[in-house]
Order: structure tokens, then sequence, then C-alpha cells
């Protein structure tokens, strides 16, 4: 059905209570548009005593759906009074979503009205839906909406960054101006907005080209201004000392082997305390000749993207200075197929964290092409690869195996480093790292390149600062020339 409607230019899109398994999840989710998932509550008591299921799983497809697919994401709670209402679990719930899907993900609190089952509860109250809303703005959430009740201000889209009306609920009356420009941007987020919304204001969700775009990557704005780091003071220090200090730490303890000459490197992009010492594990390969012009290439985890996408940003910058964007390289990757784009760059952290290890080897000299990698064919992102490989070192983001426990991450991501050094993409299962596409299509251009695998460190967080319970898998990985 989603086949035909695809054929047809019809949108698909999922309305489900996202309880389902690993194996036909990933198979639905790469047919569908997008999806609004049912969050039921946010209590393993409710899911037991009410939907005879389990919250786990749930969380888990949340997680899969926003870090794995382009599938457009939006979530709805059904607020139940005294079942799914307090403040504390309102706070537990919001807070969840933004640790671990972002700020962006657009929530929705509706009314529950006692027309079926459960009659003997009274129907959700108007103001429990704004208190809900307003916990949910606190913690962080930016697009939270009420519903089944009217409520202009719960029902309207505002700006971030300046509260300025973006868009409001069809057949609500008139309450505000919009604050957007011609091509539907907010003036004060023109080169950092990752959520542009499409079409002249006024007319969401009945521009022609709405909604994500299945035969390419988003178009989303270039910028003329250097990149500003998004994750510095969480993943890595913000101290320009401290930061170099962390770097050249991480570096002096790493023992890579010496004879080896990378072509390509495969790295973690944690924090640092983390991922850090793996990462160091690989970039300790340079020290001898240090590369002045690298490629990077990781998953966009926050902006849904169809292919790669090169940074359109003159530099980025970190706390230890500016590093200029290699124009050639990037020529060279748009030639091969890649897309301008700056939109999935402005919160990503998977490349950003790369670059002080970079700055801190390299030096003045470096200049780099930072190239998002989405939903791709592993020969897609191949070729791009090959087109800036003579020129260039590439380096690969990817964490491996997420949130498993600590033995259950080492097989497999033991099996999933046997694939790489196989050199065997088709391997590479969706779930076994976040940077499946770009790693894909390195071990794609190794195979074709006859290039040779060094498995150089295999770890998890539980080896590094994190719970044994609950791991995400590391890997580093060193690509040479065949001899």
């Amino acid at each position: 059905m989603a086949r035909a409607c695809h054929e047809r230019g019809i949108r698909t899109v999922a309305v489900t209570a996202g309880y389902v398994c690993p194996e036909p999840r990933a198979e639905f989710y790469a047919h569908m548009d997008a999806a609004n998932v049912d969050l039921k509550a946010f209590s393993e008591r409710f899911y037991h005593k009410i939907c005879a299921g389990e919250l786990a799983p749930v969380l888990d497809t949340l997680r899969y759906i926003y870090h794995e697919t382009n599938t457009w994401l939006e979530i709805t709670t059904l607020l139940i009074p005294n079942e799914n209402d307090s403040d504390a679990e309102l706070h537990a719930l919001t807070e969840w979503i933004v640790t671990n899907l972002g700020p962006d993900v657009p929530l929705h609190f509706t009314a529950f009205h006692p027309d079926w089952k459960m009659r003997d509860h009274p129907p959700t109250p108007p103001e429990t839906l704004r208190r809900a809303r307003a916990i949910a703005l606190k913690n962080g959430l930016r697009y939270v909406y009420t519903g089944n009740i009217l409520d202009p201000e719960g029902q309207s889209t505002y700006c971030p960054a300046c509260g300025g009306l973006r868009d409001r609920a069809r057949g609500l009356p008139e309450h505000g101006r919009w604050h957007l420009d011609a091509e539907g941007r907010c003036p004060r987020l023109r080169d950092a907005d990752p959520r542009r919304v499409p079409g002249r204001a006024g007319r969401l969700g009945l521009a022609p080209d709405a909604g994500p775009d299945r035969s390419g990557p988003m178009k989303l704005a270039g910028t003329t201004r250097e990149r500003r780091p998004a994750v510095a003071g969480t993943f890595y220090p913000s101290d320009p000392g401290e930061l170099a200090a962390a770097v050249d730490a991480l570096i002096a303890q790493a023992a890579p082997p010496e004879h080896l000459e990378p072509a390509a490197l495969v790295v973690p992009h944690a924090g640092y305390v983390y991922s850090g010492p793996i990462a160091a594990t690989a970039y300790a390969l340079l020290r001898t000749r240090p590369p002045s012009r690298v490629a990077l290439f990781g998953p966009a985890h926050f902006v849904p993207l169809r292919g790669c996408a090169v940074s359109t940003a003159p530099a980025w910058r970190t706390p230890l200075g500016s590093v200029p964007i290699d124009p050639e390289l990037r020529e060279r990757a748009v030639a091969a197929g890649a897309l301008a784009e700056e939109g999935p760059h402005v919160p990503e952290h998977s490349l950003e964290v790369q670059v002080p290890f970079l700055q801190r080897i390299v030096g003045a000299g470096l200049r780099i092409c930072p190239v998002a990698v989405g939903v791709a064919r592993a020969g897609q992102v191949a070729d791009v690869m090959a087109a800036v490989l003579p020129q260039a070192l590439l380096v690969v983001s990817t964490d491996l195996s997420h949130y498993l426990d600590d033995a259950t991450a080492k097989r497999l991501d033991r099996r999933t480093a046997e694939a790489v050094c196989s050199r065997d993409p088709d391997a590479i299962g969706l779930e076994d790292a976040c940077g499946v596409y770009a790693l894909r299509g390195l071990v794609e251009l190794a195979r074709r390149e006859d290039l040779r695998v060094h498995l150089l460190d295999l770890r998890t967080s539980a080896d590094t600062a994190g719970d044994p319970r609950r791991v995400v898998g590391y890997a580093a990985f060193a690509l040479t020339a065949p001899t």
C-alpha cells in the first residue's frame, strides 16, 4: 500500500501505539513519511494496568524512529484524570523526550472523554492540558500542543527564538501576526532553524511541498556565516584551555600501531568522557604525518535527510578557533551527488566532536569538508567519499550498539566489527550503528578500492565511564591503501 501511494505522490502517515518488534519495525518505517506515536503514559503501572503492555518497547520505538529513520515524528499523550496526569509523571515524560529525542519533536496533549470505555473517569479538564503544556515548555520542548479542546494558544505554533506566531490551527480565530518571511523562516533563525516551515506564512499544512521529501534531501537554507558549536560545554569542555588539555591527554594516552598510514578512520562521537579514549586511538595515528585536508562523514541525528549534505558554512568554529571549509572538497562532493545544505549540520554533534582532535593534531593549516549522511545506499555514499579520497583523509563518525547491557552490546559490536573488517556493508544492520549509512558507504568504498581495514579499539561506555546495565558501543578503525 505504501509503495503504491509513493508511486502516485501520496504521503504515508502511521498513527501507532509504537508497540512493535525490531524486525518488522525496520521494514515498516522504511515506507512511512511520518508517524504519530501514542505515548500513552510514562509509567509501567499504566501500561500494565490499562494497556496490558510495557512502556520500554514504546520508548525504544520512539528512539528508533527519530534516530534511525527519515520518518517525521510527532507524539501524542491522552491525559486521563488520576491515571497519567500528575506533575511528576509529566515532568518525567517531557524530560525523557528532551534528553532522548531533542527539543524539537512535537508533543500533543489531548483530552479524554468517557464516551466509550473507562466511563467511570471524568473528562479531562482543559486546565490539565494547559498545565501539562506549561511543564513541557519549561522542560525545554519547543513545540507543545493541546487537543480535543478549544485552545488557540495551545493549538498554534510559536517561534522558539522570538516567540512570534508561525501557524494557527485551522478553524481557530486570528489571534496574532505571522513572524515568518516569504520562505517560511523566522528572520531571527534564518541560518539556524532545522524546522523551517515550508511555504509562505499562513499556509502550513497546505503547501504542496510540506512534509519530508522522499525523492531527495530536504531543501534547507544555506548560510554565509561560520557554524558555531552546538555541544561545547556538554560533549566536551567549552573552555579553550581545558579542551586543549583534555584532547592532548587523550592522544598522549593512546597506543595505536605505529606503522599504519591511514587513508580513512572510523571514530565514535559520544561525550569525550565516554568515547574520547577510543577516538584518540585512531587520531593518534596522525601524529607523524598530520593531514591538512579532512572530509568528515557522519549521521544526521536531528534533521531528516536522504543522501548526503555538505556544510555550506565558510568555516566551523570550536572553542579552539575557526576551521575553514575546503571549497574544492565541497565542490567535489556536490559533483558526486551530495547536496549543499547547512540545516542538518546546525544541531548535529557527530562531526563537531571530531574537529577539536584534528585541530590539536594538525594545527592552523587544517581544512575540513563536513558531510552529513542520511538514508542512502552504500554505493551512493561511497561515490561521494571516492570523490574526495584522493585529496583528503576520510573520517567516518559513528557509535555502535545503543542501550543494551554490556555483555550483549560487546557480542553484537564484535559481529559488527567483523563485518567492517571483512568489507561486507550488507552485514551491518540498521541498529548496529547510529552512523550506519556512512559506515556502510566507507565499507563499500574499501571493497571497491581494496583498502585494508584494521580494528584499533572496541569498547563500550561501561569500559570508560558508564553503567554496564545500559551501554553504547564504540569502535576505532583505520583503513590503509593496499600494500
